[in-house]
């Protein structure tokens, strides 16, 4: 990124640049969607997005405050701490509040990070991986209306200490991720502006259809106006544009490219990994460690394929010589390291492992 600082308004529009976007043929029918979008003529891997969002000029010698806030798993937050970075580079005051779980992940990186209460089932990580494998387990709409039920029923857990962080660090704005609601919620209440990262960007109204009675109650409870808007004053989708369904675009969409670099040492993956034979593969199924049967048998088709086989995250096999386990490792710093990535298709091993060039073959047990 060449310059990643959404908010620091300088008396004039915001404006941001990001660099570079190799892709404008695919980006070509949203520019008519996006005329907030402008690219240089000057450079053609340069784009930037334009807001009328204005300062106020008591605040203008002051460093903006940005309230990060997430929930849910490291492959959530971990895209809002690379955010953060940037954000703190260009000048930015940063604050995270995110779910327990989820404390070790920004301060890594150095951030204050406030603890929130969450439900007891995603304070323990064996609850938290049935509680997901039963809503997972619905199909159709009623799986997409449970997981979304789920994340509702976290914000709310956490929304009173929440608005009491907002209340006393007074940020300028707020950024979120997409399951985040109680941010949203909370802004609303209090005429914040709040900004969204989407990983798996879905239609709004198609989000409405599945929980729009919860959001209803989540804004009561935040003492927001009914009816709030759910569109973000910014939202932000990190990834190729034809991934995505067209209608997520709009005057309020900025495409950048996937934020994973989260400010990891390359010479913090260990002298052990470095050393193993190759082929290497990173098998990652996601930090919760879900569909452990069917892990298994991908990690038995690996060796018998003769792979050296690293893995992550809650669950592995134990009995076999080629296959190395640790409950964590930094993943883009690892990609220098590895020929081959299979996943779940969760978004942060996918991401990085494209942002590093390494093939990738996604699969899942459904």
């Amino acid at each position: 990124m060449r310059r990643c600082d959404p908010l620091a308004l300088d008396g004039g529009p915001c404006r941001i640049s990001f660099e570079p976007v190799e892709m404008h043929d695919e980006l070509a029918p949203c520019r008519s969607a996006c005329p907030d979008i402008r690219w240089s003529e000057a450079d053609p891997e340069l784009f930037t997005w334009s807001t009328s969002l204005r300062p106020n000029p008591d605040t203008r010698s002051r460093p903006v405050r940005t309230l990060i806030h997430s929930i849910g798993s490291a492959g959530h937050v971990l895209p809002l701490v690379s955010l953060g970075l940037a954000a703190r580079a260009g000048g930015q005051d940063v604050l995270f509040a995110v779910e327990e779980p989820l404390v070790g992940f920004p301060e890594r990186a150095g951030f204050e990070t406030i603890s929130l209460p969450t439900t007891s089932a995603a304070e323990n990580p064996r609850r938290a991986v049935e509680e997901i494998a039963r809503r997972q387990a619905l199909v159709g709409p009623a799986r997409a209306s449970a997981v979304q039920e789920m994340f509702v029923e976290r914000s709310r857990a956490g929304m009173n200490t929440l608005a009491g962080v907002i209340d006393e660090y007074q940020p300028r704005v707020i950024l979120r991720d997409q399951a985040a609601y109680a941010a949203w919620a909370l802004g609303a209440a209090r005429g914040i502006p709040v900004a969204c990262f989407s990983f798996f960007p879905r239609p709004l109204a198609a989000l409405r259809s599945l929980i729009d009675d919860l959001l209803a109650e989540l804004l009561r409870s935040a003492g927001a106006p009914s009816g709030a808007p759910l569109e973000p004053a910014l939202h932000i989708v990190g990834g190729p544009p034809g991934w995505f369904p067209p209608e997520i675009f709009d005057s309020h969409t900025l495409m950048i490219r996937p934020p994973v670099d989260v400010g990891e040492d390359r010479d913090s993956i260990p002298d052990a990994v470095r050393n193993l034979p190759h082929p290497r593969v990173y098998v990652s199924f996601g930090t919760v460690g879900r569909e452990t049967g069917f892990l298994h048998l991908v990690l038995d088709a690996l060796f018998q394929a003769g792979a050296t086989i690293l893995t992550t995250g809650a669950s592995s096999r134990q009995d076999m010589d080629r296959v190395h386990h640790y409950p964590w490792l930094p993943q883009l710093p690892l990609m220098e390291h590895v020929d081959a990535v299979v996943a779940h298709g969760g978004y942060g091993t996918i991401m990085t492992a494209l942002t590093a060039g390494v093939p990738v073959l996604s699969i899942h047990s459904r």
